[in-house]
């Protein structure tokens, strides 16, 4: 991967941060000249784009939050009778 305001030296680092429940965390570092916080921004949005594209292209799956809602079948005559709900 090659981003072209990221600097070599000092080289990039992949750093593991933690091994959660369902994911592998990971802080990574790069250093752009000059360190203005619009570079800053720029380059962020470049190498996380970059980032993504080379997992995706090498078949990571990327982890994202999702949610279980169960609907009941409930009247206020099986209200409380769980015998009564699918």
């Amino acid at each position: 991967m090659s981003v072209d305001s990221v600097l070599q030296d000092p080289a990039p680092e992949a750093l593991v941060m933690e091994l959660a429940e369902s994911t592998v965390n990971i802080r990574a570092r790069w250093w752009i000249k000059p360190p203005r916080r619009a570079d800053a921004l720029d380059s962020r949005d470049k190498v996380i784009s970059a980032i993504k594209k080379k997992l995706v292209e090498n078949g990571v799956d990327l982890p994202f939050p999702t949610q279980q809602i169960l609907f009941h079948d409930q009247t206020e005559e099986t209200d409380g009778v769980r015998e009564a709900c699918r």
